[in-house]
């Protein structure tokens, strides 16, 4: 079964992985109201801004409510490619083209912990594209973690760095109530900090890092750390 998310476009560029099949909405409002007469276009900037369109929106037919534009999903990107969706529209009697970049990210999970991308991902617990810890449902991408790894020196302290930004992320959205039912994300994001806590005091921070220390362990669990004894 091929499950769709729904994302709204936000300042910057966007991220979506090449597994994932995502429908994009654009609010108006900041630019004008009302807007009619949208269409849509896809290139892909890594390859000439060659039109992609009718392969990564094969259905391209944008709906409007309100001052929200709602985009055909956009599925079948290739890992590592940069793509410009470009939106037009019509408001207040002026034609408008609102472009946005879309980065293609990979996603990589083997399931036998043979790398250490592997490992990353089966401890933060995200092992399933397009259903990640961040949130929306995000993934980390192969470049983020592989990235993490580098500049952590290990995967352990990699782990700690990847719930740390878990946790980040999650504090910026606020707590959820409605209608009887709530969401805390402010638990989330302190339960991620605890896990970080943890993978720190035993692996202790980056290696290359500012601020961060090597730690000497006495017990033998380390595997990546210096044992030493009386």
């Amino acid at each position: 079964m091929t499950v769709v998310f729904k994302r709204d476009v936000t300042q910057g560029r966007q991220s979506q992985h090449a597994s994932e099949e995502v429908i994009w909405s654009l609010t108006t409002t900041n630019v004008g109201s009302s807007p009619s007469s949208q269409s849509c276009k896809v290139y892909d900037l890594t390859n000439g801004s060659a039109d992609v369109t009718s392969t990564v929106m094969p259905t391209n037919s944008p709906t409007v409510s309100g001052d929200v534009i709602t985009l055909s999903p956009l599925k079948l990107l290739t890992a590592g490619q940069i793509y410009q969706v470009e939106v037009t529209y019509t408001t207040g009697g002026s034609v408008i083209v609102q472009p946005f970049v879309v980065i293609c990210e990979g996603f990589t999970y083997i399931g036998d912990l043979s790398t250490d991308l592997d490992k990353v991902r089966f401890y933060i617990g995200d092992t399933d594209a397009g259903d990640g810890p961040l949130p929306e449902d995000a993934n980390f991408s192969d470049n983020e973690l592989d990235g993490l790894i580098t500049s952590e020196g290990s995967w352990q302290r990699a782990v700690a760095a990847g719930f740390e930004t878990m946790a980040a992320r999650w504090r910026r959205y606020p707590d959820f109530r409605a209608d009887g039912l709530s969401l805390n994300r402010t638990d989330i994001a302190d339960g991620y900090a605890e896990d970080a806590a943890k993978w720190r005091r035993r692996y202790g921070g980056s290696s290359g890092g500012a601020g961060s220390r090597a730690v000497t362990r006495q017990d033998g669990y380390s595997d990546d750390v210096d044992n030493v004894t009386d």
